[in-house]
């Protein structure tokens, strides 16, 4: 006799079994409610056991609540967001009980402050996530065998932990991955137990000579590619037109260790690809996770781990080389990360992350190992691939500038002073002075009288005699001054970094402090200090190398001299710079400054008309000029080596 049963049987068997579980964790939480209530209502809430007669019909929840809360000087508040219609009649009920009805008909929640009760909905606990079935293999390290309890468990998933767990290359073909097999055996060793697994799900086990196993079907259900030899040219090439897009491959094994691929891909699988590929060349392949895209590319002449890093990128996958074997998939699957030292050979390693693109760090773990002058990266090996492929195009010979720098500051001054000043001093005043080299006499009234009466003896003059207090002033003044100072520094810094040069000279002022202190009676203290004062020589010059070996400067000069040295005060000083950025040759000196400063000044007093008579002038005035010249000028030369 044929037995059937309907679906809605076997619902209502479900339902049947399912409801005594929820209403027994339904029951346990309004137990737990009412134990509450009934423990509230003894101590801090006596309200909840007033008594409570109403009847109503189509009242909202809230006004209900509001009501009894009101009528029994009960604190209760409740969710405005639970949207219920009441018709209910109560006589001589507990406040309590009634709450409690309310929980267990409308599906709510109980939640207490103090003396507060509040309303609000239920949210049952959320279900516990179901656990992942755990695969049956057990591998023994000391004895190396393997157990294995699989009962329709996924083939790619069971080969997985298989290679994880043994450290084995075991490699199932295209398509099997999501094969159910089942089996159970104890203690044997690997190969042993693959001949089993495959006999008993109707597949078969080869095994190359580098020790990896393939798992292939003994009916193949996919469709195959077809492969042509070409032996021109000293090398190989594989076609495929199945599914989607077409590819082929072509392999110069010219040099048979490192053999070059040429692919021309038209929207081709990615997974297609590598398979061949991996096969033409004989390398094992296990794939952790499949890749889903297509992809339309042209490579010439790229090893096979460059032809990995081409496919893979964009994927979110990587792979990781374990003798001739490569394991591809996602970087989270486990044992696929790689740690790889970044040597830099001409630049140093300091700040280069910041010069990084993000696209490039994404994913990657990197620190700089200043003690080597290199980077330590972690993450996928595709992607550090692609950075290591970077940081070589950037590692490249860094100029080292030399600049040397003549600073020339030439000023030369020329002073006359000539004329003649008479008085009448207050005592008698005595012949001082100097004749030679320049004439700056005093001549006193007694010298004066033996002057005017070598003038008497000749007859020509009758003068009569002066004072013994009249004085007379004679100058006859000359000065030149030439001052000469040249400065010769050399710098040297590399390409596009600042060269900075500081020479120059500290003083230092006195300057007192005077503070008031306001009590009974009043008090100033008065503090002493030494203040500093600089005058410098300074040079900044950030030199960039070109690509056609021109070199740009911004030059930035400033030089600053002490003019005087006044008592207690902040000595003057006199600053000159200018800023520049100029472009030159490789060895080529510029010349900039040039600063001529000339200042011309004359100044006189005298008798009035007297002092402007040609020849009595000098006579009746006192005259002075002073003439200046100043010049600046800076020569600079940079000098590129590699």
């Amino acid at each position: 006799m044929k037995l059937c049963i309907s679906r809605q049987i076997i619902f209502a068997l479900v339902i049947l079994l399912v409801s005594p579980i929820v209403l027994c964790a339904q029951s346990d939480r309004f137990v737990h409610l009412e134990q509450k209530l009934d423990m509230l209502a003894g101590t801090e809430i006596p309200a909840l056991n007033s008594s409570v007669d109403a009847s109503f019909s189509e009242v909202s929840i809230q006004d209900f609540i509001r009501a009894l809360g009101k009528t029994s000087n009960l604190n209760i508040s409740i969710d405005p967001e639970i949207k219920v219609q009441l018709v209910n009649n109560f006589s001589d009920a507990k406040a309590k009980d009634v709450v409690l009805f309310l929980c267990k008909k409308y599906q709510l929640d109980l939640d207490f402050t103090g003396n507060i009760v509040s309303i609000q909905k239920y949210i049952p606990p959320p279900k516990a996530p179901a656990q992942a079935k755990v695969l049956g293999i057990d591998f023994d390290k000391n004895t190396h065998t393997i157990s294995l309890d699989l009962s329709n468990d996924t083939l790619a998933k069971v080969v997985k932990k298989m290679v994880l767990e043994t450290g084995e290359n075991i490699i199932p073909a295209a398509g099997l991955g999501n094969e159910k097999v089942s089996i159970f055996i104890r203690d044997v060793n690997l190969e042993e137990a693959l001949k089993q697994l495959t006999y008993a799900n109707d597949l078969n086990l080869e095994k190359s000579e580098d020790n990896i196993f393939y798992l292939k079907r003994k009916t193949p259900g996919l469709p195959q590619q077809t492969t042509q030899a070409n032996q021109g040219g000293g090398g190989r090439s594989s076609r495929n037109r199945a599914g989607s897009g077409n590819f082929s491959i072509q392999i110069d094994e010219t040099n048979p260790s490192i053999p070059l691929i040429s692919l021309d891909a038209q929207n081709a699988s990615i997974s297609d690809i590598i398979q061949s590929l991996s096969e033409r060349l004989g390398y094992g392949y296990f794939v952790l996770d499949e890749p889903q895209k297509n992809v339309t590319s042209m490579l010439k002449g790229v090893p096979y781990e460059g032809v990995l890093s081409h496919l893979l990128g964009g994927t979110g996958l990587t792979y990781k080389k374990t003798g001739n074997t490569f394991l591809i998939g996602k970087l989270t699957s486990g044992g696929l990360g790689e740690t790889k030292i970044i040597p830099l050979l001409y630049r140093t390693v300091d700040k280069l992350s910041e010069v990084i693109p993000n696209d490039l760090k994404t994913g990657l773990q990197i620190v700089e190992f200043k003690e080597q002058n290199s980077l330590v990266v972690n993450g996928a090996a595709t992607e550090i691939a692609r950075l290591e492929k970077f940081i070589t195009e950037i590692d490249l010979v860094v100029p080292l500038v030399t600049i040397d720098v003549i600073i020339m500051d030439y000023n030369k001054n020329r002073a006359n002073e000539l004329g003649l000043t008479a008085g009448i001093a207050d005592a008698p005043v005595t012949t001082n002075g100097q004749v030679f080299p320049d004439l700056n006499v005093q001549l006193g009234g007694e010298s004066i009288n033996e002057i005017i009466g070598i003038l008497n003896g000749y007859g020509l003059f009758n003068l009569g005699s002066v004072s013994e207090r009249f004085y007379m002033n004679i100058q006859a003044l000359e000065s030149d001054d030439v001052v000469s100072i040249q400065s010769v520094p050399r710098l040297a810094t590399l390409n596009g970094h600042e060269a900075t040069l500081r020479i120059g000279q500290t003083r230092y002022y006195e300057a007192q402090t005077r503070d008031v202190i306001a009590a009974q009676s009043t008090t100033t203290v008065v503090t002493q200090e030494f203040r500093e004062a600089r005058a410098d020589l300074a040079i900044d010059i950030v030199p960039i190398v070109s690509g056609d070996g021109e070199v740009t400067l911004d030059i930035k000069v400033e030089i600053s001299d002490f003019l005087e040295t006044p008592t207690n005060a902040p000595p003057p000083t006199a600053t000159r710079q200018f800023t520049s950025m100029v472009r030159v040759q490789d060895g080529e000196t510029i010349v900039l400054g040039g600063l001529l400063d000339k200042r011309k000044s004359e100044s006189g007093r005298g008798v009035p008309i007297l002092s402007r008579i040609p020849i009595l002038k000098w006579f009746f005035s006192n005259r002075s000029r002073n003439k200046r010249e100043g010049q600046l000028v800076v020569f600079i030369k940079p000098t590129v080596s590699y």
